[in-house]
């Protein structure tokens, strides 16, 4: 059994001798899980939401608001990587208020901004980024002010706030101090379904493909794919030598996103390709396809893109920004996202290296990536919640003993 087999053994007995302990029983917002498209924080609750049903199935429950979610539903949406369903039937016949009378003592878990606080006995929320507060420039006045004043109220009403990188858990504390709380790194992960590996040799294999730099992301102006579109205004030939797709869905502020008039021809003649959102499976190809990724962004609180990338083998051309160079690591190349000339230079350097110095770059981006898994992120998860639960039932029966 290897490290992260045996540490789940581990965590499987430790999960029941808390809940025979405690009687916990752990909520988890579904809110995140009722888009229809899953990428980002949907794609992270429904990681999560499978490990709490793997784990604890008679001891997870969902919820939305005080509406209490049918388990059976959330499966199904898991199985189909979709919550299109969810979204439309959660509320129907059958739908029942959140019940928390029970004995044993409730845990809340919110893969993001919480739409209720101070409801469970135990509480505990993902941060993932402080875009909205150091990029407000980035996003509509609406989400701005929708973040904004979620943010502390949720931090200060959890028992644990969970970053998705040291450079979140940092950004936190260097904007609004230490009177925060308890803070934990608990990384995000990827993981690809083993027959993706075996559709993909059938459909791909050795077949040659022609030379593609992939952009993964949701078109929005903080991913900073206008850069891109000066690099390719300003040196044109290199959309001769290697089309740019760009996979993902739309996302606001269109008109900052847009391919500029100079570009046009190229789109026509499909040196630059939009997919829009793509299927879990099309997305491994593509990335496994690629002979780069490209992820331009001016600010992020992880970074799943790149780690997705480097896990197919695919190095990635990453910005130097936040909290990028600490999941891409040491081996990634990395240029300045304000500076259309490095992009340049850092994409034509890649394009000239031998092939030793590419496969090492290959190697190191694939060993950077497995160490962020989902099974791994659940257990630094337990890991970081357990003695917080425990406490907590042990003041409730100090409390209980105390009136009786």
């Amino acid at each position: 059994m290897d490290r992260i087999g045996n540490r789940m053994v581990l965590l499987k007995d430790r999960l029941d001798a808390l809940v025979a302990d405690t009687g916990a029983v752990f909520y988890i917002d579904a809110t995140p899980l009722l888009d229809a498209n899953w990428t980002g924080i949907p794609m992270v609750a429904a990681r999560f939401a499978q490990r709490f049903l793997t784990f604890l199935p008679d001891n997870t429950e969902f919820f939305f608001e005080n509406i209490a979610l049918d388990k059976e539903l959330v499966r199904a949406a898991l199985d189909a990587n979709s919550g299109q369903e969810l979204n439309a039937r959660f509320r129907g016949e059958g739908s029942r208020r959140l019940d928390l009378s029970g004995p044993g003592l409730s845990v809340g878990f919110f893969p993001s901004i919480k739409r209720v606080r101070g409801y469970f006995d135990v509480e505990t929320s993902i941060s993932h980024d402080l875009s909205t507060l150091i990029t407000p420039e980035f996003h509509t006045a609406s989400n701005v002010d929708h973040h904004m004043r979620a943010m502390i109220p949720d931090i200060l009403t959890n028992d644990l706030t969970l970053c998705v990188s040291d450079a979140t858990r940092l950004d936190l504390l260097a904007y609004f101090g230490e009177g925060l709380g308890r803070l934990a790194t608990v990384y995000n992960g990827v993981e690809w379904p083993e027959e993706f590996a075996v559709r993909y040799s059938g459909e791909v294999g050795q077949r040659p493909v022609e030379r593609y730099v992939m952009i993964l992301g949701t078109r929005e102006p903080r991913k900073n794919i206008a850069k891109i579109f000066e690099m390719l205004t300003l040196h044109p030939q290199v959309l001769e030598e290697m089309r740019f797709v760009f996979v993902g869905k739309t996302g606001w502020l269109q008109d900052k996103t847009k391919v500029p008039k100079v570009l046009a021809d190229a789109e026509a003649r499909g040196r630059i390709v939009f997919t829009g959102f793509v299927s879990e499976y099309d997305k491994y190809k593509l990335l496994r396809a690629a002979w780069l990724t490209l992820y331009p962004s001016y600010f992020e609180g992880f970074g799943l893109p790149v780690v997705e990338s480097l896990s197919v083998g695919t190095p990635c051309l990453a910005s130097f920004s936040s909290s990028l160079p600490e999941v891409g690591g040491p081996l990634l190349p990395y240029f300045d996202p304000l500076s259309a000339d490095d992009l340049h230079a850092k994409l034509t350097a890649l394009a000239k290296l031998p092939q030793a110095e590419w496969d090492e770059i290959v190697a190191g981006g694939r060993r950077m990536a497995e160490r962020f898994t989902w099974d791994e992120a659940f257990a630094d998860l337990i890991g970081h919640l357990a003695p917080i639960i425990s406490a907590a039932a042990a003041e409730s029966r100090t409390g209980d003993a105390a009136w009786s």
